[in-house]
């Protein structure tokens, strides 16, 4: 096991060496302190994007789960606080799919993004299909992930006073 202090390379040096198919989520983030960092985790209210929740509020971090449906979102957010009570975790929609919505939930963010966990994704779609001005039923990843460095990891206020 490494002895470096730097956490992501500890659990990337303990990764090559102990991970593997049957691996967990909670054992990956074990030992991994996100006190103070904030998460953001898209397609969180179902499947991996539960467990990727689950881990990040377990190793400490605040989780935003960005999701279509609000009301799963809403559900992922109530069972992982019964499993693990003062946890930091919320739910918001966000569809990927369209524009407007990417850029509300932009621009609702406030202060700092530490992690963002792109999960969300769209199975056996169709090629674009343009559902309303703005929209698309197969977006480009490279299009939201675009919009989400400029708007989400804008510096926090008081980083952007101290830096200037």
């Amino acid at each position: 096991m490494s002895t470096t202090t730097n956490a992501g390379d500890t659990a990337a040096s303990t990764a090559a060496n102990t991970f593997g198919a049957t691996t967990t989520a909670a054992e990956v983030i074990n030992g991994v302190d996100l006190t103070g960092r904030r998460a953001i985790v898209t397609g969180g209210a179902s499947g991996i994007g539960v467990e990727t929740a689950r881990a990040l509020v377990m190793a400490g971090a605040e989780v935003t789960i960005a999701v279509r449906n609000l009301a799963a979102g809403d559900q992922t957010v109530l069972d992982i606080r019964t499993s693990h009570p003062g946890a930091k975790v919320a739910a918001a929609p966000l569809d990927l799919a369209d524009q407007r919505s990417v850029a509300a939930f932009v621009s609702a963010w406030g202060g700092p993004l530490h992690i963002l966990v792109n999960n969300a994704g769209l199975m056996a779609s169709p090629s674009c299909g343009h559902r309303r001005a703005g929209s698309c039923s197969s977006p480009p990843t490279t299009s939201a992930t675009s919009r989400w460095r400029s708007g989400c990891t804008k510096p926090s206020p008081r980083r952007a006073a101290r830096d200037s």
